[in-house]
């Protein structure tokens, strides 16, 4: 799969701009706040249908405007396609070839796309969500089930915390909604278990592979999957719990609070790791996921690379583009703040790159 062209209007710092990728590495070079993340953000846009970070969609509206527009040319599978992202007056609508997607869920996973950043050291020091965030993303792109099941799961999950909060506020609701909700969440609440348990197997043979390919390093490496609800049956669970959900005024317990644990060893890499080993293992779970979403479908997701150079060591560098320029990957687009540095380090791994300068928000 390759990504051919963006063009931006009214996004982030972006007036109307158009970005072309001839190549199968493209550097986009530039100072710090010029907009080189802004075009990484907008390819995730484009295949995610939201941003790769958590901020809102009002939030990349180019300052004094109310809207933006996003396009993309996409090739897969020697079949070139548009997508087009647009958001106004707080509605987004995504189009493939000039038709509107009713379901964004029928759109993710068509343009797989996975990127390494800097805030991804946020999975490894915040709580849960984060986590839970980057492996549902993966496993979404992969699983229309899981998603389906995740979209189901949560819609219901609202519905329930808002009738045990009407009931804590006032005794004449319906008693019987909770339950009534616990019945419908159950069965997406234990697919889901089964398929976060299942990825985080397949996914830590690869991960020990790339850990130690990027660090040169050979001890072990894992994630451990803790479910909230481990050894028991959903419904089950909130039924008996109702009254303490009804004093909470939400659901205490579920998928939604599960979490993981990244060891080095048997330590935890947030307590233990050093900031060189916690930055591999980022880069290595994502290498990870990205070669399972290439196995699961089909294609070489796009993948990209947001400062990288600039955030780790010149070996653990070399290593990396070695690996991204080898069979198992396509498509490379990175950023950098220093055009001499980023040509040194793809000279020394052996690539050929071609270069995007990026100036506030102008693309030379």
């Amino acid at each position: 799969m390759r990504l051919l062209s963006v063009k931006l209007n009214d996004f982030k710092n972006y007036t109307g701009q158009v970005v072309r990728f001839g190549h199968r590495f493209t550097a986009l070079l530039g100072s710090n706040g010029s907009g080189k993340t802004n075009v990484l953000e907008a390819i995730a846009y484009l295949c995610l249908t939201r941003s790769y970070a958590a901020g809102s969609d009002q939030n990349s509206i180019r300052s004094g405007q109310d809207f933006f527009s996003i396009s993309g040319e996409f090739e897969k599978s020697g079949q070139r396609y548009e997508v087009k992202c647009t958001y106004t007056q707080g509605k987004k609508e995504i189009r493939v070839d000039g038709k509107d997607c009713k379901k964004f869920s029928e759109h993710i996973g068509k343009f797989p796309v996975v990127m390494i950043a800097p805030q991804d050291i946020s999975l490894v020091w915040d709580g849960g969500e984060e986590r839970r965030r980057f492996f549902d993303q993966l496993l979404s792109q992969v699983n229309k089930n899981y998603l389906e099941d995740l979209i189901h799961y949560n819609h219901t999950l609202r519905q329930r915390n808002a009738s045990l909060k009407s009931l804590r506020e006032s005794a004449s609701g319906d008693h019987d909604l909770p339950d009534f909700y616990a019945a419908e969440m159950n069965g997406p609440a234990l697919r889901i278990m089964q398929e976060r348990e299942r990825f985080i197997a397949e996914l830590i043979p690869l991960l020990n592979l790339y850990y130690s390919s990027i660090a040169g390093l050979g001890e072990q490496v894992s994630v451990s999957y803790h479910p909230d609800l481990q050894g028991l049956v959903p419904i089950e669970h909130w039924k008996s719990n109702r009254d303490s959900d009804l004093r909470a005024g939400r659901t205490t317990a579920g998928p939604h609070l599960d979490d993981y644990q990244f060891l080095l060893g048997d330590m935890e890499a947030r307590r233990f790791g050093s900031q060189g080993q916690q930055k591999s293992f980022l880069i290595a779970l994502k290498l990870a996921g990205y070669e399972i979403l290439s196995r699961l479908s089909g294609v070489h997701p796009l993948l990209l690379l947001d400062d990288i150079f600039e955030k780790m060591d010149e070996d653990r560098t070399c290593n990396l583009l070695k690996m991204v320029s080898g069979k198992n990957f396509g498509q490379v687009i990175m950023t950098d703040s220093s055009r001499d540095r980023a040509m040194a380090l793809s000279g020394k791994a052996g690539l050929e790159i071609g270069v995007v300068q990026v100036k506030n928000g102008l693309i030379e």
